[in-house]
């Protein structure tokens, strides 16, 4: 499975080749059977993620728990790290630190400067594990910064000799989850294939807010789908006339879907354009312009939740909501959700996919261009009608 892009691991590797030639420390390959899992009390794991990655990383924190369980766990990334995964039992303590290589990208030496200025917090302590799940060269020199006895990540792009314990790369790895696990077993961690399903769960506040909104919106016994057209990038998203297409045509069922519409940052222009479709139809739709926290909640509203390959598809299948995702540039056999509930996937597939690049090599966007209405049509159908 690519890993990163060619072009970001040529970088890397340069990079590598430079701080290999005058890194100062011992150059170490061990074996993590050294570490002894009764004696592990603290270990800290990186998490420069965003929402998908945060809810893939899920069965790993937790495998990790039953395994060490005698330790603490800290994490490390954003924000919205801690949002998703705070109340969920998996993390004892999170450090914020915003990281410059992780959307929404800021390189400024001031955000350079207050990301590293986050060691000091990470290293009151001293740790007997550190993980780094990704194999990300800029991950591995940040976490060789980090107190900790052992240090632990693949070799994708450099950087073991920055290691205690060099996890060899899978030759292949279907999924995000698989290539996680695969780090695990590395550590001699014991699992099963149940343990691979990521789930989030609402606790007694959230419950109560769901409630409230409910029943605030007349959503009592209603039948909801949701609709999530956002993406990360421009070319993850389903065009906008057939999204208003797709909601015309369920919304003449006669089960009378209530559709809530929800608008993640920088999405107003995209979901004024799918209303501005409906023109005289009789469309019963609630537009959703929350907050990170409320918007996770409220997708438990939805009986189905269709959206493109985003952090929603994850966050929904986590939660148990039968899923139908739209995929363009990425793989679906790389990243697509898992969950105990039905994931549907539309894709076609293309020589160039998975792409990796920003924007579309061919200029044509022809992944996403080929998804036809009647296709989603079909898979949100088979699921309810």
């Amino acid at each position: 499975m690519p890993k990163f892009n060619e072009q970001k691991l040529k970088k890397l590797k340069r990079i590598d080749a430079l701080i290999r030639s005058i890194y100062l420390f011992p150059k170490t390959k061990k074996q993590i059977n050294t570490v002894i899992k009764t004696d592990v009390e603290e270990i800290i794991v990186l998490a420069f993620l965003l929402i998908g990655d945060t809810v893939m990383y899920i069965p790993a924190l937790r495998t990790l728990k039953r395994n060490f369980p005698n330790a603490k766990l800290t994490l490390v990334g954003g924000k919205l790290v801690e949002t998703i995964l705070q109340g969920q039992n998996l993390v004892d303590n999170f450090i914020v630190a915003n990281c410059p290589w992780i959307s929404p990208f800021d390189k400024s030496l001031k955000s350079i400067f207050s990301f590293f200025s986050s060691l000091t917090e990470i290293n009151k302590k001293k740790y007997d594990l550190a993980i780094d799940f990704r194999g990300d060269w800029r991950n591995i020199f940040f976490m060789s910064l980090i107190r900790s006895t052992h240090k632990v990540s693949f070799d994708y792009s450099g950087g073991e000799y920055m290691l205690s314990d060099v996890i060899t790369s899978p030759n292949r790895a279907d999924h995000l989850i698989d290539e996680e696990f695969t780090l695990l077993e590395g550590m001699n961690c014991s699992y099963t294939e149940f343990d691979k399903l990521p789930s989030l769960q609402l606790n007694e506040s959230d419950k109560k807010y769901l409630e409230g909104f409910k029943n605030e919106h007349h959503l009592i016994n209603k039948s909801i789908i949701g609709i999530h057209p956002g993406a990360s990038l421009e070319e993850r998203k389903w065009d906008e006339a057939k999204y208003a297409e797709l909601i015309i045509r369920l919304s003449k069922s006669p089960n009378k879907y209530k559709f809530l519409i929800f608008e993640g940052p920088k999405e107003k222009e995209t979901v004024n354009k799918i209303t501005g479709f409906f023109n005289d139809e009789q469309i019963d739709y609630l537009i959703i312009n929350k907050g990170l926290k409320e918007y996770l909640t409220l997708i438990n509203c939805c009986q189905i939740l269709i959206c493109n390959d985003s952090g929603a598809a994850h966050v929904g299948a986590a939660y148990d909501v039968p899923v139908v995702v739209i995929f363009g540039k990425g793989d679906p056999l790389e990243v697509r959700p898992f969950g105990r509930n039905q994931v549907k996937i539309v894709s076609h597939p293309l020589e160039c996919k998975p792409c990796h690049l920003i924007n579309c090599k061919y200029g044509t966007n022809l992944c996403m261009k080929m998804v036809t209405v009647d296709e989603v049509y079909a898979q949100v159908t088979s699921i309810y009608t």
